[in-house]
């Protein structure tokens, strides 16, 4: 992995994936939409104007990337643009997988999707092998991740699959559903029985694996990425609790879903536990198993 070409560097972990690469030493090139990524340009860092939808991918064929780095999705704002979205980036991703595979040596693609695509399966783990039921925003995102499994297993394909679990940091879910309540009203938002189990990851851990499969995979490969042992909801929000001094609140899932939507709902309340059969991942030494230290890290971000 020397020469880099990351999409989404201006996204929640495509940033941060963008700000390890840009310390690494490698060759980076970042492909820009609308915002620039807050990263300091440097030697080896080049940054490309356009989107996932218009950009000209043959303009990189004097010297294409030996590594992609895929971290952006066409989003929408309801049920109706989030399909719309979907089936845009259902023809985007064809159109890069049909350049790269033109190209003499493909680039080994490192695709990020997530683990709402398990769907909600209880006390039920889900490895790699798992069937796909997804659910909340996946429903409507699934199709521009369908190329990348269609063509993952094909010849002169190099595709590899990333699909983090609940993901923490300083701009995620975490920060609107869960800190922005707490700043407000003075208490930990619990969000239905608390009886789901959350897998999770640190925003750092999660973008460090991620390159770690970019390189250490063939591509081919699907790997879900997590940290430790997974905890109920009523659980991660008493660490939450004991961190902060707030006590929790119940918020229900009725009350949960005539505010947000079913989506967002959905996505709040659904229970996974996310394995792996890949010792990349399970092997993996994180810089914060114990995730009261991560949330205690991340809160204090907030305050920053």
């Amino acid at each position: 992995m020397k020469n880099v070409l990351l999409i989404g560097a201006s996204g929640f972990i495509g940033h941060e994936v963008a700000r390890q690469l840009s310390t690494s030493g490698v060759r980076l090139r970042l492909l820009v939409h609308r915002s620039q990524p807050d990263i300091q340009t440097k030697h080896g860092i080049e940054l490309l104007h356009g989107g996932l939808q218009s950009f000209d991918w043959k303009a990189l064929d004097d010297d294409p990337p030996d590594t992609i780095f895929h971290a952006a999705r066409i989003s929408g704002k309801n049920m109706l643009s989030r399909y719309w979205a979907g089936t845009r980036g259902y023809r985007a991703n064809n159109r890069l997988l049909d350049w790269a595979r033109s190209l003499g040596e493909p680039p080994h693609i490192v695709f990020t999707s997530g683990s709402l695509v398990y769907g909600s399966r209880g006390d039920i783990p889900a490895d790699e092998h798992a069937t796909v039921q997804p659910i909340s925003f996946q429903r409507s995102y699934m199709p521009a991740e369908m190329p990348f499994l269609k063509k993952s297993g094909q010849p002169k394909n190099r595709i590899s699959i990333v699909r983090p679990s609940w993901v923490y940091g300083s701009d995620s879910w975490f920060r609107q559903f869960f800190y922005r309540i707490m700043k407000q009203d003075g208490v930990v938002p619990q969000y239905g029985t608390g009886e789901n189990f959350m897998s999770l990851v640190n925003l750092r851990d999660c973008a460090s694996m991620i390159i770690e499969v970019a390189r250490q995979s063939q591509g081919g490969t699907i790997y879900n990425l997590y940290v430790g042992e997974p905890m109920r909801q009523s659980e991660f929000c008493g660490t939450i609790s004991r961190l902060t001094g707030k006590p929790v609140k119940i918020l229900s899932y009725r009350w949960l879903h005539a505010k947000y939507g079913r989506a967002v709902a959905e996505a709040l309340t659904f229970s996974l536990i996310v394995k792996s059969v890949h010792p990349l991942i399970t092997e993996f030494k994180s810089s914060s198993h114990d995730h009261s230290k991560g949330l205690r890290e991340t809160l204090n971000s907030f305050e920053e």
